[in-house]
Protein backbone atom coordinates (compact mmCIF):
# COMPACT_ATOMS: atom_id res chain seq x y z
CA UNK A 1 0.00 0.00 0.00
CA UNK A 2 1.56 3.67 -0.90
CA UNK A 3 2.51 5.88 2.03
CA UNK A 4 0.18 8.23 0.46
CA UNK A 5 -3.02 6.19 1.08
CA UNK A 6 -1.69 5.01 4.65
CA UNK A 7 -1.87 8.70 5.31
CA UNK A 8 -5.44 8.93 4.23
CA UNK A 9 -6.70 5.96 6.38
CA UNK A 10 -4.82 7.38 9.47
CA UNK A 11 -6.12 10.72 8.68
CA UNK A 12 -10.32 9.45 8.56
CA UNK A 13 -9.75 6.82 11.52
CA UNK A 14 -7.67 9.46 14.16
CA UNK A 15 -8.71 13.60 12.94
CA UNK A 16 -10.88 14.55 16.29
CA UNK A 17 -10.11 11.34 18.13
CA UNK A 18 -11.76 12.25 21.53
CA UNK A 19 -11.68 10.32 25.13
CA UNK A 20 -15.25 9.51 26.35
CA UNK A 21 -16.77 7.60 29.43
CA UNK A 22 -19.60 5.20 30.68
CA UNK A 23 -19.98 4.45 34.12
CA UNK A 24 -22.38 1.60 35.10
CA UNK A 25 -22.84 -1.22 37.56
CA UNK A 26 -22.08 -4.45 36.52
CA UNK A 27 -22.30 -7.58 38.82
CA UNK A 28 -19.10 -9.74 38.99
CA UNK A 29 -20.04 -12.44 36.86
CA UNK A 30 -20.35 -9.69 33.96
CA UNK A 31 -16.91 -8.02 34.35
CA UNK A 32 -15.48 -11.51 34.47
CA UNK A 33 -16.62 -11.59 30.74
CA UNK A 34 -13.90 -8.33 29.57
CA UNK A 35 -10.61 -7.82 29.54
CA UNK A 36 -8.27 -5.26 30.14
CA UNK A 37 -7.83 -3.38 26.43
CA UNK A 38 -10.45 -5.50 24.96
CA UNK A 39 -12.08 -3.52 22.08
CA UNK A 40 -16.11 -3.64 21.70
CA UNK A 41 -18.53 -2.47 19.35
CA UNK A 42 -22.21 -2.11 21.05
CA UNK A 43 -25.12 -2.45 18.64
CA UNK A 44 -27.55 0.29 20.23
CA UNK A 45 -26.84 4.22 20.16
CA UNK A 46 -24.73 4.70 23.52
CA UNK A 47 -24.57 7.93 25.79
CA UNK A 48 -21.34 9.15 27.28
CA UNK A 49 -19.85 11.91 29.09
CA UNK A 50 -16.75 13.80 27.77
CA UNK A 51 -16.04 14.78 31.63
CA UNK A 52 -14.01 11.65 33.18
CA UNK A 53 -14.47 12.83 36.47
CA UNK A 54 -14.89 10.53 39.58
CA UNK A 55 -16.57 6.79 39.05
CA UNK A 56 -20.24 6.89 39.26
CA UNK A 57 -20.54 2.46 39.29
CA UNK A 58 -18.33 -0.44 39.54
CA UNK A 59 -17.40 -0.10 36.10
CA UNK A 60 -16.15 2.13 33.25
CA UNK A 61 -16.09 1.75 29.73
CA UNK A 62 -13.84 4.40 27.72
CA UNK A 63 -14.63 5.21 24.65
CA UNK A 64 -12.80 6.51 21.85
CA UNK A 65 -14.52 8.68 18.93
CA UNK A 66 -14.39 11.01 16.06
CA UNK A 67 -18.10 10.86 15.84
CA UNK A 68 -19.78 11.50 18.96
CA UNK A 69 -22.61 14.44 18.87
CA UNK A 70 -22.97 16.69 21.44
CA UNK A 71 -26.26 17.00 22.87
CA UNK A 72 -25.99 20.02 25.06
CA UNK A 73 -27.23 21.91 21.32
CA UNK A 74 -30.27 20.10 22.47
CA UNK A 75 -29.88 20.42 26.43
CA UNK A 76 -28.17 23.79 28.17
CA UNK A 77 -28.04 21.01 30.93
CA UNK A 78 -26.31 18.77 28.79
CA UNK A 79 -23.29 20.92 29.03
CA UNK A 80 -22.93 20.84 32.67
CA UNK A 81 -22.84 16.76 32.15
CA UNK A 82 -20.41 16.74 28.92
CA UNK A 83 -23.05 14.32 27.58
CA UNK A 84 -22.31 12.86 23.73
CA UNK A 85 -24.17 10.44 22.01
CA UNK A 86 -22.59 8.15 19.57
CA UNK A 87 -24.75 6.00 16.85
CA UNK A 88 -25.68 2.90 16.59
CA UNK A 89 -23.40 0.19 15.66
CA UNK A 90 -20.64 2.69 16.62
Amino acid sequence: MKNSRLKTMYHETFSGLKLFYRDTNLSENLISNYKVGQIIQEKGFTDMSSLGGGLSGNFRYLIASAHAKDLSKFNPDSAKMGHFLLDSIA
